[in-house]
C-alpha cells in the first residue's frame, strides 16, 4: 500500500474507536485495510463502485429500519 493511506474512523459493533484504512495501489487498484489488519484490494471502477452502490444500499436501508421504529 501507498505510504500515505487516507484513514476513516469508525466504530466496532461494540462501540470501540477504530479505523479503516483506504490506499492507492496503483495500476487502477484500491487497498483497504479493516482493523482486524485484513488487507483487500478492488479495482478502482468495479470494486470500488460495487462498494459504494453496498454501503448507500445499506445506508438507505437502515434510514428506512429506524423510521419503522418511531
Amino acid at each position: 500500500m501507498d505510504g500515505n493511506p487516507r484513514r476513516i474512523a469508525c466504530r466496532d459493533q461494540d462501540g470501540r474507536r477504530a479505523e479503516l484504512e483506504v490506499s492507492a495501489l496503483g495500476d487502477h487498484r484500491v487497498g483497504l485495510r479493516v482493523p482486524t489488519g485484513e488487507r483487500y484490494e478492488l479495482e478502482a471502477l468495479e470494486g470500488v463502485g460495487r462498494l459504494r452502490a453496498g454501503l448507500r444500499d445499506k445506508l438507505i436501508e437502515s434510514a428506512l429500519a429506524k423510521r419503522e421504529y418511531r
